[in-house]
């Protein structure tokens, strides 16, 4: 019970109160815009992961090419990496292409076009994909593990070709495992902060980045509405996590007194 009761419980009781003293201190408009933009990036980020994870991890099921695993591979390594690492390694050739652009305008049409890419939602999206792409793709790649080759094989024998199994036989099956990649990449997308520091828009703040603005300021009591937020968020998919294996064990306990 140490590191719960020291670790979360005591924290939680804290912000718990500063944030029932300090919330009516603080702008709700500020707050709700802030819950706003990390609900976006959150959202549209897990749904891209998971959708990129899917398919990464069919290709490689259905491909014997090494070149293709290889590239997985190489894709999945960006959650290794820290925040800021994957910042720069993101904003430099973007910086380079919007200049590379704005520069052919201004001499081709006398137009400048300025930052295209770079300060924009895109940027920001594009980073967390690579950052937490990995975390999609190994919980569709577990559940690809869940799933028989005799399956694919029935509905290829039914005249269903690569995508139409996807659809019909794979995706179905791999609801669990999607859900769960995508809670993952979602609370990892809210709570990120070095990435999104680097990289979010002018007049644009997240609930990470307003709390470490708080912070920093040393205005712990106005931050903790934020950082509750981020805490409870976490919860949801542990939550999720521990009813899907209390539900999944008998099943497994019944499965092994058949065998």
């Amino acid at each position: 019970l140490f590191p719960v009761v020291f670790g979360f419980a005591l924290p939680a009781t804290l912000l718990i109160q500063w944030a029932a003293d300090s919330w009516q201190e603080v702008m709700l408009e500020r707050f709700f815009s802030d819950a706003g933009n990390s609900l976006i990036l959150a959202v549209l980020t897990a749904f891209l992961a998971v959708l990129l994870g899917v398919l990464m991890a069919y290709g490689s099921r259905i491909s014997k090419r090494r070149r293709i695993r290889w590239a997985v591979r190489t894709v999945s390594l960006g959650y290794t990496f820290p925040g800021p690492v994957v910042a720069l390694g993101v904003l430099l050739p973007f910086a380079w292409f919007d200049r590379t652009i704005d520069a052919w305008m201004q001499q081709t049409f006398g137009i400048s076009t300025g930052y295209l890419l770079s300060g924009t939602l895109f940027i920001l999206v594009f980073a967390y994909l690579v950052r937490f792409l990995a975390l999609a793709y190994g919980t569709a790649e577990s559940g690809f593990g869940r799933i028989t080759s005799a399956m694919e094989d029935a509905s290829r024998s039914l005249g269903k070709n690569t995508w139409q199994t996807l659809k019909r036989v794979h995706v179905p099956l791999l609801r669990g495992s999607m859900l769960t990649a995508g809670l993952l990449v979602f609370v990892d997308v809210m709570k990120e902060l070095p990435a999104t520091l680097m990289l979010q828009p002018f007049n644009f703040s997240t609930l990470a980045t307003r709390a470490y603005g708080y912070a920093t300021e040393e205005l712990l009591r106005e931050a903790s509405l934020w950082c509750l937020t981020i805490v409870l968020v976490g919860l949801f998919p542990v939550i999720f996590l521990n009813r899907q294996l209390r539900e999944s064990a008998p099943q497994n306990y019944q499965n092994s007194d058949h065998d």
